[in-house]
């Protein structure tokens, strides 16, 4: 039931909020990033059988979120949080979720979400066009990257395959149907192939370079296989900016192969979309233009709130083709007129519950302009090349590649254990990496890459300075020589 709130109620929770937000979120490397407990500790505490019988109103239960959920939470807006690619946590950004759940219309019709849907039309415009797509390009909001491409490819697969797909299914298919990508991409594309009635043995994968980016010569001979394995190729995803170290697909290359094909084209730049906003954009975001869709999350690199990705497309109609609401009409009633703004959106999208994600990306270009997030952007790119330099420059640490974008890994190999197993290396970067997690100092996360083991940093977030970086790397050096003889006493002197 929802309740009423008296002028003297509402003000005494925004005092309540206010003290949080002064107390975590002003200065939060005066608190650890996570205070550590055992998963059976945090389970204990926080498992109940039957949810509460009496309610103890709101401004308890906020003591309880103070108190108990928050210590156990960790603090991905503190500046060594570098764990997922949306790390951070801009103010804007989080006013922005308070007022979209305000709100809490949904934006598939014009009818509950007026405002809502004409702001979501322009802000995919506004991102198309700083990504580069053609003039008319846009899009819809969707719940995140891994549902953007699961969206992408369904486009891809209603408008590739022969016949009626929507009505038929894949029945009476002569050929076998399958999506090529390369074999570092997103988990979310074999996903997609589950979901979308292929399987995810029908992904091609093609092999990658040693910064996870697609062969394109690799790509000509998985081709030329398919020919010969009567398989038709529907789509290809090209990944700029992978999930492990942030590399490009060489696109102009691939799209050259694929196009003469009528291969939908696919851009998973989810994370590396928002390089267009650096001086790095013109040259990685290079033959953009070609892709027939694009998911891209403004979450990660701009800090927009979770979440906030767009499925972009130069022909906005194919995703009406492939999603357009049918025997819904107790729903929609605006007119159905593809050149107004104000159309319903949830022609557009399989959604119907559809929440008004475009609002803090809408926020942020207003508080912030243009210039602002640019800056904010380039600024996390050049953090990175220093960090990078400063790796490289040190004996101790192996960098797995150059980075081209915030996406650095590395490994501590000490100076003169380099002869070292490969698999005792291995282990000393998971327990350098786990002893630090513990301690509540910083949160990065480790990826194989190419079969060995190496630290793994997001450096998105706007308040990582090169001191934070330089004290860490010197904190992980003093870990590392540690721990070092209790993996191999017999060989450190």
């Amino acid at each position: 039931m929802q309740e009423h709130h008296s002028a003297r109620q509402i003000q005494a929770l925004t005092e309540k909020f206010r003290d949080l937000w002064l107390e975590h979120y002003v200065e939060p490397q005066q608190q650890p990033l996570l205070t550590y407990e055992e998963p059976a500790q945090i389970a204990e505490r926080f498992f109940r059988e039957q949810p509460p019988q009496e309610g103890i109103g709101i401004d308890a239960a906020l003591d309880l979120f103070r108190d108990q959920i928050l210590p156990a939470s960790v603090k991905t807006w503190h500046p060594s949080f570098f764990n997922q690619m949306s790390g951070g946590a801009s103010l804007p950004a989080v006013l922005a979720e308070s007022l979209a759940a305000m709100l809490n219309g949904t934006t598939s019709t014009y009818e509950a979400s007026p405002a809502a849907t004409v702001v979501e039309r322009t802000v995919t415009r506004w991102m198309a066009g700083l990504l580069g797509l053609p003039s008319g390009s846009g899009g819809i909001f969707v719940p995140g990257g891994s549902l953007g491409n699961l969206f992408g490819l369904i486009v891809a697969r209603n408008n590739r395959l022969p016949g009626q797909v929507q009505r038929e299914g894949l029945l009476n298919q002569k050929q076998k149907p399958v999506i090529l990508c390369s074999d570092a991409a997103h988990y979310s594309v074999a996903n997609a192939a589950n979901m979308m009635g292929l399987g995810a043995n029908q992904l091609v994968k093609v092999a990658t370079n040693h910064r996870n980016e697609m062969c394109v010569a690799d790509l000509a001979d998985r081709l030329a296989a398919c020919d010969r394995e009567n398989q038709l190729p529907i789509a290809i995803v090209v990944t700029l900016g992978s999930t492990v170290t942030g590399g490009f697909d060489p696109l102009p290359a691939i799209a050259e192969l694929c196009r003469p094909r009528n291969i939908h084209i696919h851009v998973d730049a989810a994370f590396g979309g928002s390089i267009a906003l650096t001086d790095a954009g013109p040259k990685r975001l290079q033959g953009i233009e070609l892709a027939d869709t694009v998911t891209w999350d403004a979450h990660k690199w701009l800090h927009a709130p979770l979440a906030c990705s767009v499925l972009l497309a130069p022909d906005v109609s194919l995703l009406k083709r492939t999603f357009q609401a049918r025997d819904a009409e107790y729903l929609f009633h605006h007119p159905d007129d593809p050149a107004s703004l104000t159309e319903d959106l949830g022609h557009y999208t399989p959604l119907c519950g559809k929440p008004f994600n475009a609002l803090g990306l809408w926020i942020l270009f207003h508080a912030l302009g243009e210039s602002g997030i640019r800056h904010h952007a380039q600024t996390r790119l050049d953090l990175t090349r220093a960090a990078y330099t400063r790796l490289t420059a040190n004996p101790h640490f192996e960098t797995a590649y150059e980075p081209v974008s915030p996406v650095l890994c590395f490994r501590f190999v000490p100076q003169g254990t380099a002869a070292l197993d490969d698999r005792v290396l291995d282990t000393l970067q998971q327990k350098i990496r786990e002893v630090i997690r513990r301690e509540g100092r910083a949160l990065f996360n480790i990826a194989k890459i190419k079969g060995r083991t190496y630290f793994r940093f997001i450096l998105v977030n706007d308040l990582t300075t090169e001191p934070h970086l330089e004290a860490l790397f010197t904190h992980i050096e003093k870990v590392g020589l540690l721990l070092l003889p209790s993996l191999v006493p017999q060989e450190v002197g």
